[in-house]
Parts: structure tokens; C-alpha cells; sequence
């Protein structure tokens, strides 16, 4: 095998190349069957399932994916935290946001509600009903 060697320029130029690829082609990739929600405003990598909407809540910190003929006005529960929520580590999710350091509000037992959403009821009948206003920062 024939070694080959590189001059500093060549090895430069093959080392920005192999990034400029690895970022074009992995930085506004949706997961299999999803679509982008970039025209709402958020980064290209808030993508939703075929056959749902993207609905932006929590003044545009927060995407729901709503199945296509529903209003997404009142939700089950979901797992505390938001690291579910982390577009780069769930493409799948259908809630994201880039809020990841916020605190969402508990709802039923060890449950809560997204951002844009309050809870109403309590235990095991809980539910989240969207806010009147989005315009509010989730906190």
C-alpha cells in the first residue's frame, strides 16, 4: 500500500469539506416520515409525523404535532422533564421545545403538561388543556 502524503493546505481543505458535509446533511434532517415546522419559526430540526400539523405554543418555545382533523385543545399527561422534549435526542417526539432548562407543570400523579398547556383535573383523571394565550413565556 502506498502511503500518500497530504500537504497542511490539502489536509485543511479535506478536513472543512468532510464538515461542511457532516453539517449539511445532518443538521435539518427530519426523522423517517416526518416533516419540517421551519415555517413556524422554529429550527430546522422541530419536524412533525406525515398526517399531523405543527401547532406552536408557549410564545414559539414549544412544538405539539397534532393528528390533521383534531384541535389538540386538551391532551393526556406526559413524563415530567424535557429531555423527551429535545429535538436532537428525540427526532421522533411529537412535543419539542427549546426550552429544556424550564420546568413544566406537574399534572396527576407524577405527570405533567407541556408548555402552552395547564392542567385540569387531578390523580388519575388529569388532563392538559391548552392556554387561552400562547403569547406567554413558559417559565
Amino acid at each position: 500500500m502506498r502511503k500518500q502524503n497530504l500537504s497542511p493546505l490539502g489536509l485543511g481543505l479535506a478536513i472543512i469539506a468532510t464538515l461542511v458535509l457532516l453539517v449539511t446533511t445532518t443538521s435539518a434532517a427530519c426523522a423517517s416520515n416526518f416533516n419540517a415546522c421551519d415555517s413556524s419559526g422554529f429550527p430546522s430540526n422541530f419536524c412533525c409525523p406525515s398526517g399531523t400539523n405543527c401547532v406552536t405554543l408557549a410564545s414559539n418555545t414549544t412544538l405539539l404535532c397534532c393528528p390533521i382533523g383534531t384541535a389538540c385543545d386538551a391532551i393526556n399527561t406526559i413524563v415530567c422533564g424535557t429531555s423527551n422534549q429535545n429535538a436532537t435526542l428525540h427526532p421522533e417526539s411529537t412535543i419539542k421545545t427549546t426550552n429544556l432548562d424550564g420546568k413544566l407543570e406537574s399534572c396527576g400523579i407524577d405527570q405533567c403538561c407541556p408548555f402552552g398547556f395547564s392542567c385540569n383535573g387531578s390523580g388519575k383523571s388529569s388532563i392538559c388543556v391548552k392556554d387561552l394565550d400562547q403569547k406567554l413565556l413558559p417559565p
